[in-house]
């Protein structure tokens, strides 16, 4: 991981902290091949981000309540002196399914504004899970579980996503806990100076009518890029492609689409995964989006010739 210096600190001082999007992989009909998949090693270390801090929310069953604990074990330094601990609000516990709706506050204390402020949640192959994501990192993984985490983007209202200076905002965050555990780790990290070279959002993904036999539709997804050079974008749905990557086409402006040929999968929803990078600058790396694509049941309607 890429940690703070402690001298930055004293500087900056800073932050706490697939539209369709039913960007949760709780089900899927598809299992990922983590090994398909390109930039799973993405480092940090070679990655215009910082690591602003860890911590672990910890659920009270009996008063439905949660406290945040600094993850000293994985921040290495006591960064309390200079960044708060994120503010968690409770709105709906339900222990009894393992699930809880939360608001979290992140605070910017310092007099540096930083930007693309993210939120994210490190999930085993279980739980917990983020029902809500905005997209998914591979960055700062934890040895276990997913290769890639989810996470929520902050200030997505403000201009270039600044998170200035003595502002504060706040995420929503659905939570599926792990049974038997009302613990959640997260981390939080920022782009300090100017916004993150890499995309910084994949969104509404849409498609035509994909039959079961012998149909075929078109499949767009929105790249946002701050520079606008978005480099490469790819769909994983290799039950549906037949192959484990395929390049997605640059239609116009930030639409990417590519054409889903379906000659003998079942109906119903098949999990893609969407992979955007700039690839013209250092300091990028790879931005994941988590959808489904729909195979509807039967085959393609007849054409009828209506000058006969």
């Amino acid at each position: 991981m890429r940690h703070l210096p402690l001298v930055m600190l004293f500087v900056l001082i800073l932050l706490t902290g697939c539209s369709s999007n039913k960007s949760n992989p709780v089900e899927a009909s598809d299992p990922i091949n983590y090994q398909d998949l390109p930039g799973i090693e993405d480092s940090e270390t070679n990655s215009n981000r910082t690591l602003l801090g860890v911590w672990n929310l910890e659920f009270n069953p009996a008063t439905k309540t949660a406290s945040i604990i600094p993850d000293r074990e994985l921040s290495h330094i006591n960064i309390k002196p200079y960044i708060p601990d994120p503010l968690i609000v409770v709105n709906a516990f339900y222990p009894a399914n393992w699930t809880a709706d939360v608001d979290v506050t992140l605070e910017n204390n310092s007099n540096i504004d930083a930007y693309d402020i993210r939120l994210i949640i490190f999930q085993d192959y279980s739980r917990p899970k983020l029902l809500n994501p905005d997209n998914w990192t591979t960055l700062y993984d934890i040895p276990i579980g997913y290769n890639y985490n989810p996470f929520k983007a902050y200030a997505k209202t403000v201009p270039n996503r600044k998170f200035a200076a003595h502002t504060s905002h706040t995420e929503n965050l659905l939570l599926q806990l792990k049974t038997g555990s009302y613990s959640v780790q997260f981390a939080v990290d920022a782009s300090l100076g100017t916004n993150c070279p890499e995309p910084y959002k994949i969104s509404d993904l849409t498609q035509g009518i994909l039959y079961e036999t012998e149909g075929s539709a078109t499949v767009e997804v929105d790249i946002s890029d701050w520079q606008n050079d978005c480099s490469f974008v790819y769909l994983y749905c290799s039950i549906l492609t037949g192959a484990p990557l395929v390049p997605m086409n640059n239609l116009s402006g930030t639409k990417w689409v590519y054409n889903v040929t379906n000659y003998s999968d079942y109906p119903g929803e098949k999990r893609a995964i969407i992979i955007a990078r700039s690839d013209n600058y250092i300091g990028s790396y790879d931005l994941y989006s988590v959808d489904y694509i729909t195979v509807t049941p039967g085959g393609v309607p007849p054409q009828w010739d209506s000058s006969v």
